[in-house]
């Protein structure tokens, strides 16, 4: 749709929302005049602009953006890579300002500054070039103004015309000053830019002399606009704070109160040689990788609208102190292996030539060391530039581009740790009880789940004993990390033994007098007090006789291990002695000198047929008796000894043979005698096999 087309269907919108909102007040402009036809073919604006900044409508069929069209509109459009102002250049666009004469306004700019590519300034006076952002911030560099309203008591103080008249200029942007300026002479428009038809502006920059010059001609028949010619002589570091800056260009304008339609288009390239560099991993100029990843760098080198003879590419790495090492037998050229020259640290490619076309060179790089600072290097490509304007006329300047690349090299921290295990015959495994971490290549913790970990078929056969070497590995992006460990399969030698007791009615039980040992599963003894070995909540009532079935665990990793005993509360024991009794008399001199225990007087124990039991006896302190009464062959003190020891009822005077018991011996006593003594006898339930 061209911009007449756009117009009428603009005012038939405006009148069908009248109709249907005839409560409302609406307000649209519509230009009377329309934006002609080029006589010329132009670049197709998408190939070599970026998208404009600003208010502004917008790009037409890809041949013309539309700056402005209304009131207080301001915008730009920048190119798509910077020219260099080292070399030469020549750029032919065409401008249009509408038909409407002294009522149209602002103008438009041809302009270089070094601040970058997505910006636009104020409305207004300020032609979408200068004071950019609510703070007044102020570009630097230099402008080609083409104005179409003159701000007497503002920017164009300097420019003392008459306020009817527009003027072309050379405006210093960060001073904000005016450097030179023309006035327009057109009487097709009483001395206005906005004349109903397009204007072919030529702007050429000769680097050897920092000339900077433009020429605004009419394409018009009548031929009564008088052509301007204006050249400067800039300094570079003044303007831009370097003699030979790469500079950001393109188109600015804008409107205030009054407007107009402000377009441009374009037909010559500056610099249209240029080349991209990026790094293929992530198609940007920086690029962070890991050691030993190899990456290529790109260089496009672009003619595309023209031929680039003679073209020669270096690319300095002496900068990256050996951070990344180009394979210089790999690079290609268009997709060929092509052969390249290193002399110190820099690359150089053969010399070729491009036409209306794209070279493309792929460099791989080995990022050989960790270094955590960035590393540029400098690409350098120069020529020779043929292009040929639509007036027929043939340019030839030497051109050149220079890009930086920057490397930034890390540690690899792709690692995986695991750990050894101990298992026991008939236990589970599990893969991850052997994991311990894992991290990326950046160093973040990554979990077992994740799928860059592989335990590459490990398998435990836990039914035997036995030794399994494993190793799992992380698969990084560079490289692969194992970490091998080992699984041991040993035998359960769990075990827990206890014993029986037997107890008297109304006696304590302790528990862990049923206790006897317990081993761990590789057979360590452990205590009665570990708390892998539980009573099961054992209880034995010793308030009445009777047989208690208990049962003693040991909680084991693999299996649970039991041991069964009985604890037996039995009636209790009850001694019979007699109050007194007589060993008799012997006669003095005779051979029978040993008084036995006198049968009649019976020592008998009572109690269950399974009961256990000590006797004792001694003798009182104070007996005469002492030093003659004997148990077999052993004389009674007053400290226990041991009469007998037995199981259930017994008749120990009767069982127990006279030489074993109890007697008096006066062998070799010399006269009478006549001993009393008190015995002490006592029974106790026995503790033999009870404890070792």
């Amino acid at each position: 749709m061209n911009y007449s087309e756009l117009s009428k269907n603009i005012k038939s919108i405006f009148t069908l929302v009248i109709i249907a909102f005839s409560s409302l007040f609406i307000q649209i402009r519509v230009f009377g005049d329309s934006i002609p036809n080029l006589p010329q073919a132009t670049v197709p604006l998408s190939e070599v602009f970026l998208p404009p900044v600003g208010n502004v409508p917008g790009i037409i069929d890809n041949k013309y953006v539309v700056l402005s069209d209304r009131p207080s509109q301001a915008g730009a459009m920048w190119g798509k890579y910077q020219v260099n102002l080292n070399y030469d250049f020549t750029m032919d666009s065409y401008m249009y300002f509408g038909n409407i004469g002294e009522q149209a306004a602002d103008g438009i700019t041809f302009t270089m500054q070094t601040i970058g590519n997505n910006i636009s300034g104020d409305s207004g006076q300020n032609l979408g070039a200068y004071k950019i952002g609510p703070q007044g911030k102020k570009l630097n560099g230099i402008a080609v103004e083409f104005d179409t309203f003159h701000n007497g008591d503002g920017l164009d103080s300097d420019v003392p015309i008459h306020s009817t008249y527009d003027h072309t200029a050379f405006f210093d942007i960060s001073r904000l000053k005016h450097l030179e300026y023309q006035t327009v002479i057109n009487p097709d428009s009483d001395d206005q830019l906005s004349a109903g038809y397009w204007y072919k502006i030529r702007v050429s920059w000769t680097k050897s002399t920092k000339t900077l010059r433009y020429q605004l001609s009419a394409l018009n028949s009548s031929d009564r606009f008088k052509a301007q010619d204006k050249s400067i002589t800039l300094d570079t570091n003044s303007l831009f704070g370097s003699e030979y800056p790469s500079v950001y260009w393109g188109f600015t304008g804008s409107t205030g109160q009054n407007s107009s339609i402000n377009a441009v288009a374009f037909s010559l390239l500056p610099q249209p040689s240029n080349q991209d560099v990026y790094w293929e991993n992530n198609n940007t100029e920086e690029y962070t990788g890991y050691e030993q990843e190899v990456t290529n760098l790109i260089i496009n080198r672009n003619a595309l609208y023209n031929t680039w003879d003679n073209v020669e590419t270096k690319i300095d790495i002496s900068s990256l102190g050996g951070t990344a090492i180009p394979d210089i037998n790999h690079i290609q050229v268009d997709g060929v292996t092509t052969p390249a020259t290193i002399n110190g640290n820099v690359i150089t490619l053969p010399k070729t030539s491009i036409t209306k076309g794209i070279s493309q060179v792929k460099i791989p790089f080995k990022l050989a060391y960790k270094n955590e600072e960035s590393h540029n290097l400098t690409v350098s490509t120069k020529g020779i530039e043929h292009v040929i304007g639509e007036d027929g006329q043939s340019f030839s300047y030497n051109d050149g581009k220079e890009n930086k690349a920057t490397l930034r090299v890390k540690e690899d921290k792709t690692n995986i740790k695991t750990k050894d295990s101990i298992l026991y015959v008939g236990q589970t495994w599990n893969k991850e009880s052997n994991f311990v971490s894992a991290t990326n290549e950046d160093g973040t913790s990554i979990p077992w789940s994740d799928s860059r970990i592989s335990s590459n078929g490990a398998s435990v056969d836990t039914s035997k004993a036995g030794a399994y070497h494993l190793t799992y590995t992380i698969k990084g992006k560079l490289k692969n990390v194992d970490s091998s460990f080992t699984v041991t399969v040993k035998d359960d030698k769990s075990s827990i033994q206890t014993k029986n007791t037997t107890l008297q009615i109304g006696q304590t039980w302790n528990k862990e007098s049923n206790f006897v040992s317990a081993t761990d599963e590789d057979g360590n003894s452990i205590p009665w007090s570990d708390s892998r070995i539980t009573s099961n909540g054992a209880s034995v009532d010793t308030s009445k006789a009777g047989v208690t079935k208990l049962k003693y665990t040991y909680k084991g990793k693999v299996k649970n291990t039991d041991s069964e005993f009985t604890v037996t509360v039995e009636d209790p024991l009850k001694l019979i002695v007699p109050s007194n009794s007589d060993f008799g008399t012997y006669k003095l001199g005779s051979s029978n000198s040993v008084l036995n225990w006198n049968k009649s007087s019976k020592v008998e124990v009572e109690g269950a047929n399974s009961s256990q039991w000590d006797l004792s006896v001694a003798l009182s302190a104070k007996s005469s008796l002492k030093g003659y009464i004997k148990l077999g062959d052993q004389t009674i003190s007053d400290q226990p000894q041991e009469v007998i020891s037995g199981t259930g009822p017994m008749d120990v005077t009767g069982d127990v043979p006279s030489d074993n018991f109890i007697k008096v011996d006066y062998t070799g006593v010399k006269q009478l005698r006549k001993d009393t003594g008190n015995l002490e006898w006592t029974l106790t339930p026995s503790t033999k096999e009870v404890s070792e």
